[in-house]
């Protein structure tokens, strides 16, 4: 059995949706991705990421790579 690729991975540097189970779509946090964890066979199946707390200073979670969906950032072009 063949497994279909996802979209577009997470990588370091790259700002993320950050799905949550108990909340609504809308109140999912933002992050951005400081370091790919791999499992014990070399793949990468997670990733750490810094999310803003309200009010509070940064923290870092880790979340399996399926609850991290990376927004699509166009490259600003100057005076276009």
């Amino acid at each position: 059995m063949t497994h279909e690729k996802r979209g577009a991975e997470a990588k370091v540097g790259d700002v993320v949706v950050v799905h949550e189970d108990n909340k609504k779509r809308h109140l999912w946090r933002l992050g951005r991705v400081t370091e790919l964890l791999k499992g014990r066979d070399s793949v990468v199946r997670g990733a750490r990421v810094k999310v803003a707390e309200k009010e509070k200073k940064p923290t870092s979670i880790e979340r399996p790579l399926q609850k991290l969906f990376p927004l699509e950032m166009g490259q600003y072009q100057g005076g276009e």
